[in-house]
């Protein structure tokens, strides 16, 4: 990855910190919604 891509990921979790456990509950939501069957990893 490039500087510029490197800076991207890290101001993106810049702006997700303030509501982690919002953002986990909805991405592990999906994911769970989409494959039931990774619950138990």
């Amino acid at each position: 990855m490039n500087e510029a891509k490197i800076k991207a990921v890290k101001d993106s979790f810049d702006l997700v910190a303030p509501i982690a456990g919002t953002a986990a509950e909805l991405f592990y939501g999906r994911l769970f919604e989409l494959d039931p069957t990774l619950k138990p990893l």
